[in-house]
């Protein structure tokens, strides 16, 4: 089978973009012709392409004829819709943000995948996608990459914050000062906080604990860490042998069970519960059973179309795409605008904090007359508390 995989960018080691990459490879392991579109490619493209993939960034003059596309992203995904009018496609849904994720309405669509069971309201309440077109594909590990498992320690001793989305601000210092009270240390994993890490597959298995979400939170299990679930400001407590199921049905999203007090979830450490939550996960978690329910679903055939049913999809698409361009752009209008009130202000800040300095070096002068103003500078300088 010929698939044609979308996905809005392919340059950085995030969620979707990883996932494109593993069904790639696996889809060509099976003997399938793949090729991966993205109209923006950087780093993680020229890896795929280093590995034989072939990654293309523009479809107008492609010599691959796709049987069936794989969408991810509405734009990239009906950007190929558009380019092979022939081609049916499957829809995969890995979130609810950022708003490239939301499905798109087309007729040669004929499933609508999510990660999760708790998708099908949400697609069906905002998009109007019917149950009978909604089917789950949860989140695998390829374990043939991930397969370091480490032995859960007595108690946690190495943590790590893994998430792209954070970086070293309160709440990070917070998880840090409450590991620190516990004679754990902390490091932080993610584009945001400066150094390359790597594959997670390479260094996951290095921490005891892990502060993670979604993709990140099924990695760390698969390695044998602890896991906090947590993303931005918030905590959904530590996933255990006993709420496994509930979470992996809910792709380890917050919102979920458990507790929110981070103490209480770093006191409740348990080696023993550790091994016993990696080893079940291991064993329903693999990537090749989400890759075979996929394969599955692509041959589902799409329902008999035509110009008009196509044309009027795509401007209702294009409809509802002008509002949210229009809505970005008066907020990004508001940004600028917030940001020259700022410039302004700091430039003004910067001429009054000039004046002030060019009157206290008009008193310095003043005061270094005479033993006398002297005196009384040494004064004035030590009640400022700080050497001007």
């Amino acid at each position: 089978m010929r698939i044609l995989i979308t996905n809005h960018r392919l340059a950085l080691r995030t969620g979707s973009e990883l996932f494109a990459g593993e069904l790639a490879r696996a889809l060509r392991d099976r003997g399938h012709e793949v090729a991966l579109f993205s109209p923006q490619v950087g780093a993680l493209a020229e890896a795929l392409r280093v590995e034989g993939l072939t990654v293309l960034d523009d479809l107008s003059g492609t010599d691959f004829r796709p049987e069936v596309i794989h969408g991810q992203h509405h734009l990239a995904t009906m950007t190929a819709l558009c380019a092979f009018p022939k081609c049916r496609a499957v829809y995969l849904c890995h979130g609810y943000l950022p708003w490239e994720e939301w499905p798109p309405s087309h007729p040669r669509i004929t499933t609508y995948a999510a990660v999760s069971e708790t998708f099908l309201k949400w697609f069906s309440r905002e998009f109007g996608i019917d149950a009978e077109k909604f089917a789950v594909v949860p989140n695998g590990v390829d374990l043939r990459r991930f397969r370091t498992v480490r032995v859960a320690p007595e108690k946690p001793r190495k943590a790590l914050v893994f998430d792209n989305g954070l970086c070293r601000d309160a709440f990070v210092e917070g998880i840090a000062a409450a590991c620190l009270a516990r004679g754990i240390t902390l490091d932080c994993a993610g584009r945001n906080f400066g150094a390359d890490t790597g594959e997670p597959a390479d260094f996951l298995p290095d921490f005891d604990l892990v502060f993670a979400a979604g993709r990140s939170a099924l990695e760390a299990l698969a390695c044998g860490c602890a896991v906090i679930l947590m993303s931005r400001g918030e905590f959904g407590g530590r996933v255990t042998a006993g709420n496994l199921d509930y979470h992996y049905g809910r792709n380890f999203a917050l919102g979920s069970r458990g507790s929110p007090e981070l103490g209480n979830a770093l006191d409740a450490y348990d080696a023993t519960d550790v091994a016993e939550t990696t080893r079940r996960l291991r064993a329903v978690a693999d990537q090749g059973h989400g890759v075979e329910r996929l394969l599955q679903l692509y041959e589902r055939p799409a329902a008999p179309t035509n110009p008009e049913s196509e044309s009027a999809a795509l401007a209702a698409y294009l409809q509802k795409l002008a509002s949210h361009v229009a809505e970005a752009d008066e907020k990004f209008v508001s940004l600028r605008e917030g940001w020259q009130a700022t410039k302004r202000k700091h430039a003004r800040t910067k001429e009054a904090l000039t004046t002030s300095r060019a009157r206290l070096a008009s008193l310095e002068e003043f005061f270094r007359r005479g033993p006398m103003r002297r005196f009384l500078w040494r004064r004035f300088r030590k009640g400022l508390g700080r050497d001007l």
